[in-house]
């Protein structure tokens, strides 16, 4: 694969929510499109890294979906070209047993993802997913409704209560689960050791790409393993506080685009 980007970048990964979606937005501005293309023109791999779902990311890239992949589920699986090329699961039990302490917990609604399809048990937060945010969900009333196999629980709490709820989910679940912020409002819980980068580097193995010549982007905790593992992380500014001890080995940024278009632009001049 050639690349013509500066230091022989080959791959680029981007979180959305407080990375590519800045300023509350919903959507990818306009512009970032044609620089999108213009990433995939130069033979590089877009790969959209984030905790939703496949359905909810082709949503929100749809003028380019054909031309990216798809890191989805925060590293429980990652599609290009329409194949699945990494899939974690989640044992059935463990995913049902999580979703029981979120009901228990006041305040929390969940969202479970399976395979392809999504699920939750408050019809305001389905409505909500579904309409704002792209997904591929339905309304259940037990968990245990759901016949396929499942890859993360994620929860919704309030911001103030974000760092009580991950404690409180880490010291039941912390052996077998990663528990994992995801933004303000939500909390993932997905199987240890799966995680954004751990999904990086396998999709490393099956493309061929080393780690060095893969670029990233993120602002929170759901990002560090995979900042922390390619050869070019790119940190927001402003990012998480939590995320700061990672700004000595990456390049500071208030936008991903500004970024792309200046590797771009580097990459006109050299050539």
């Amino acid at each position: 694969m050639a690349t013509g980007l500066e230091g022989n970048i080959r791959l680029v990964a981007t979180d959305l929510d407080g990375t590519l979606l800045i300023g509350g937005r919903n959507l990818p501005r306009p512009e970032a499109f044609p620089v999108i293309e213009r990433v995939c023109d130069a033979g590089v791999l877009f790969l959209a890294a984030s905790g939703r779902q496949y359905a909810s990311l082709r949503h929100l890239f749809e003028p380019v979906a054909d031309r990216i992949g798809y890191l989805c589920e925060n590293g429980g699986e990652v599609i290009w070209q329409g194949e699945t090329l990494v899939r974690h699961t989640m044992p059935r039990e463990l995913a049902l047993d999580i979703c029981r302490l979120i009901e228990e917990t006041p305040g929390a609604r969940y969202v479970l993802s399976g395979e392809r399809h999504s699920y939750g048990s408050d019809p305001a937060l389905v409505d909500y997913m579904a309409r704002e945010k792209g997904y591929d969900i339905s309304v259940i009333e037990r968990p245990d409704e759901v016949r396929e196999a499942f890859i993360k629980v994620s929860f919704m709490v309030d911001p103030s209560r974000n760092d009580e709820m991950r404690t409180m989910f880490e010291e039941c679940y912390g052996e077998q689960c990663e528990v994992v912020t995801s933004g303000a409002e939500w909390i993932d819980v997905i199987m240890r050791d799966v995680n954004k980068g751990t999904a990086i580097r396998e999709l490393g193995e099956v493309l061929d790409i080393p780690l060095a010549d893969m670029a990233a982007f993120g602002d929170a905790e759901n990002d560090r393993q995979m900042l922390e593992a390619v050869g070019h992380p790119y940190l927001m500014d402003p990012c998480f506080d939590s995320m700061l001890d990672l700004a000595p080995r990456c390049r500071r940024v208030p936008t991903v685009e500004g970024e792309l278009e200046r590797l771009l632009e580097k990459a006109v001049r050299r050539a």
